[in-house]
């Protein structure tokens, strides 16, 4: 494996998540250099160290990947608005760095829910390395920043590491009044990038002791930094990253959405076999996606012509014209809602539906995925669109609908799972939905609303504008795999 190029393949699909077209702008490489920490200037690289916690980084792929997330998350920051904040209230630096690095980690994982376990294993390495030191720290500080800054660090490494910063413990101090510092920087989990600056101000006014007036009357940040505390991920990127935050900005539309990006992952059992009705609609909507491909075959050495074999050529072989251009296949994962409210009749035919749908594009070449969700996403391992042809998934029944709640909080992680897939949620009622949602994953995501009420429907077509560009109405539940077929279109993208 080629450390650096395995690097390279996350860093293009988290530009190609974000927004179509940023690659062609701005496109970063990664560079694996000397120096201590990760860094970047925004549009052309990506640094990452040669060795952290002093082991080669490239035989730790798992917690380098979790440097390249959080090297990625301050991307998504205005930094050079927190930097003004910094000179203007003269709060110290790595008070700030460790806010910053509370806000992003909590921020990426909304995005990218595939680099949670990354970041998590670069938490629990943190804290194997320096746990003691932070203790001891606490213990021994003389002055109350002293012993924020190890508090804080406690809490960011060494509490709980499935979160960027928990306050869930108790750790004697000489200055009770790091409790509440703990407290306020508990919000910098929920806080969106445009809300740091603001914050950051709040937060220097309350703790004027974690400012430095000098700093502040100087109005200026020059000088060599030195941390207080050792926080191997505690260095704000280098260089000029504004030119890749301006266009990241306009990538992403950000809600209140409370939608958490939660899944089920399950063995398939049993085999329902699809009727004739069933079939019958596959040849039907099958024509939209049986689209002649540009490029032909010439007789070579390549696979058999069994029609030429029969005829009795003299060559019955043939292989693929490399002349002309072929139309790339259909890709699409299908989502249908397993909640309480879609049971009977609703699921019945969503079912059928799914399972015409799914045997039109594989007849014709395409390539299907499929999930159901409630609360949670529920699918099997490599998200097989048999889920539709299976009568259970791990303990629970597929022949019936029985979640108890909606939420589309997990479309994140099908968007990062197939970057090159339209993304179609059949569902009945609203939910909750993610946080963020950038706007390229928003433009190949549709959703059939079913036997939405007329009361209800302009709240679910509000929430599922959030996140889909395209949406249908289906009032006749024979209609289901017709509007499936029209939001995927030949090229699924």
């Amino acid at each position: 494996m080629n450390f650096t190029r395995e690097l390279q393949k996350i860093l293009d699909l988290v530009v190609t998540l974000l927004m179509e077209g940023v690659s062609r702008v701005a496109s970063p490489i990664v560079i694996v250099s000397d120096e201590d920490t990760a860094s970047t200037d925004g549009s052309a690289y990506v640094k990452m160290p040669k060795t952290f916690l002093g082991r080669a980084l490239s035989e730790q792929m798992f917690i380098a990947i979790g440097l390249l997330a959080h090297e990625i998350g301050h991307w998504l920051q205005p930094l050079s608005a927190i930097h003004e904040v910094e000179n203007d209230t003269g709060l110290n630096h790595q008070v700030t760095n460790i806010l910053l690095d509370i806000q992003l980690e909590a921020n990426v994982v909304r995005i990218f829910p595939l680099f949670h376990h990354n970041l998590n294993e670069l938490r629990v390495c943190t804290a194997k390395q320096y746990k003691s030191h932070y203790i001891k720290g606490q213990k021994e500080a003389q002055t109350f920043l002293e012993a924020a800054i190890y508090a804080l660090l406690f809490g960011r490494f060494c509490v709980q590491s499935t979160c960027s910063f928990s306050t869930m413990f108790s750790q004697s101090s000489k200055f009770p009044k790091v409790k509440e510092v703990l407290e306020d920087a508990l919000t910098f989990t929920l806080a969106t990038s445009r809300q740091l600056p603001e914050l950051l101000k709040e937060f220097a006014q309350k703790y004027p002791e974690l400012c430095d007036a000098s700093r502040k009357e100087s109005g200026s940040g020059s000088g060599v930094f030195k941390p207080i505390a050792p926080d191997p991920t505690g260095s704000v990127s280098s260089g000029n990253v504004e030119g890749l935050i301006s266009l990241l900005s306009a990538a992403f539309t950000v809600y209140n959405g409370a939608g958490e990006c939660k899944e089920i992952v399950g063995q398939l059992h049993g085999r329902i076999s699809p009727d004739a009705e069933v079939l019958a609609v596959c040849r039907m909507i099958q024509k939209r996606w049986e689209v002649p491909r540009s490029t032909g075959v010439l007789v070579g050495p390549g696979r058999m012509n069994r029609l030429a074999a029969v005829r009795g050529d003299p060559i019955p072989f043939e292989i693929q014209s490399p002349k002309g251009r072929a139309l790339p296949e259909t890709k699409v994962v299908l989502v249908a809602d397993w909640s309480g409210s879609m049971n009977g009749s609703r699921w019945r035919e969503t079912i059928r539906a799914a399972q015409a749908v799914t045997s039109a594009i594989r007849n014709s070449g395409g390539d299907v995925r499929g999930a159901i969700f409630e609360g949670n996403l529920i699918h099997e391992k490599e998200f097989s669109a048999k889920i539709f042809f299976s009568t259970d998934i791990g303990s629970m029944s597929l022949t019936t609908a029985t979640g108890m709640e909606t939420s589309f909080g997990w479309l994140p992680l099908v968007w990062q799972k197939f970057p090159h897939h339209r993304v179609v949620v059949l569902t009945d009622g609203n939910g909750l939905y993610p946080s963020v949602v950038p706007m390229a994953c928003r433009k190949r995501t549709s959703a059939i609303l079913l036997q939405v009420s007329s009361v209800d429907r302009p709240i679910v077509q509000a929430t599922v504008q959030k996140f889909a560009e395209k949406f249908v109405h289906v009032t006749q539940l024979d209609e289901i795999a017709s509007a499936w077929a029209v939001v995927i279109p030949r090229r699924a993208m």
